[in-house]
């Protein structure tokens, strides 16, 4: 087989049609695939797949990816990845939902023993991925990922992502929400496994639109998001509302990851809660420049007089945010309590040196104005103006 997967490697073969198809997919056991599994079809619900891959990019489950065509509803599928490269879900131009799945990760060292390549992944497992290629604008939009699990081990060294997705100026309005990732490490040598990865198109990352996990239950005992690998990084990805729990007692443990080179930025965590010892500056700047950064915010909600007016400006006096209270009365807004930087930034533009040490830039307490009456709020936790 090949990573384009020639050789007879699907389970079951549909063309990739041009509109929309009324292919149906549905209670079936793969109950092992060298490769990749179902593709193209609208309807992918019920099924049970063991993919062993041998070659790069096996996917398991595809739907149907056309450009102007809405992917397709993937639901109540469980999968099983171990092997050399082995993707559970697949990306579509638009449209896709995928829903109420269970991903299950076992990596292994495969090594020399199969098919080698002299570039991209190797014993590498991967929950749902989107990607983006060369200079990027391939067009994914609108793609909704709801209530899914994710259960990995990762051992011998090898990668496994709950979630890679990429951001680029044309991947927009795609959420990852709800659900439980638990990715863990078996072994010391373990250490490029995360329930959230997040990647991106480098060359065009500041062009980035935001990538958003919402309210996802995020376990792990070597990292709970790497923001970049060897893979991909990029830029403005958004973790919202999310728990990031700490389990086990690995002293390499960090919440956050920097790695792959270059740097990113824009990152957003609002609303977060920390679990186990998880805490939000807690960063290892593995592989990355000292211009990479994230932003820690919380929601300040207000509740008035309908039609109130409201401005807010951070400790240094900064404009930061304007609004008007709704019909209801009420208006929520997400404000930065700290921007966590590496201790060579500013000065630095090269690669982190001091790569466990951060620095901290606080942007609260906030003076908030409704109407004609004047509030300072510390935004270290969500707050409630009424």
């Amino acid at each position: 087989v090949d990573r384009h997967g020639a050789g007879g490697s699907r389970c079951l073969y549909l063309p990739n049609t041009d509109g929309p198809n009324d292919f149906e997919i549905g209670f079936n056991l793969a109950a092992r695939t060298r490769h990749t599994c179902f593709h193209n079809a609208d309807s992918l619900h019920d099924n049970e797949v063991y993919v062993d891959s041998w070659a790069t990019n096996g996917f398991a489950l595809v739907g149907h990816s056309r450009p102007g065509v809405d992917g397709g509803l993937l639901e109540r599928n469980q999968v099983f990845l171990t092997g050399y490269h082995a993707i559970g879900f697949g990306w579509a131009h638009q449209g896709l939902v995928v829903r109420d799945n269970l991903v299950h990760m076992e990596s292994i060292e495969t090594d020399m023993r199969r098919w080698w390549e002299s570039y991209g992944d190797h014993d590498s497992l991967n929950g749902f991925r989107i990607t983006n290629y060369g200079s990027g604008g391939q067009v994914r939009h609108g793609l909704r990922y709801e209530d899914n699990t994710v259960i990995a081990r990762g051992r011998a060294g090898g990668l496994i992502r709950g979630t890679e997705f990429f951001t680029d100026r044309t991947i927009t309005d795609v959420v990852y929400a709800g659900g439980t990732m638990s990715v863990v490490a078996v072994d010391d040598e373990t250490l490029d496994v995360a329930p959230i990865v997040a990647q991106g198109v480098t060359g065009h990352r500041r062009e980035a639109e935001p990538l958003v996990h919402r309210g996802v239950h995020l376990v792990s005992d070597i990292a709970n998001v790497r923001f970049g690998d060897s893979y991909g990084k990029g830029d403005a990805h958004r973790i919202e509302g999310c728990t990031l729990e700490r389990v086990g007692e690995r002293a390499d443990y960090h919440t956050f990851v920097f790695d792959g080179g270059y740097d990113s930025q824009r990152h957003v965590v609002l609303d977060p809660v920390f679990l186990g010892g998880a805490r939000y500056d807690d960063v290892w700047w593995r592989r990355t420049s000292a211009r990479s950064a994230y932003t820690v915010a919380y929601t300040l909600t207000i509740e008035g007089v309908a039609g109130a007016s409201v401005e807010v400006r951070d400790v240094g006096g900064e404009l930061v945010a304007t609004e008007t209270l709704d019909a209801d009365g009420r208006a929520s807004i997400p404000l930065a309590m700290a921007t966590i930087h590496p201790t060579e930034w500013p000065d630095s533009t090269g690669m982190v040196g001091a790569t466990t040490e951060h620095q901290e830039v606080r942007h609260t307490p906030h003076t908030v104005r409704v109407g004609e009456m004047s509030y300072e709020v510390e935004m270290v936790a969500p707050v409630t103006i009424r």
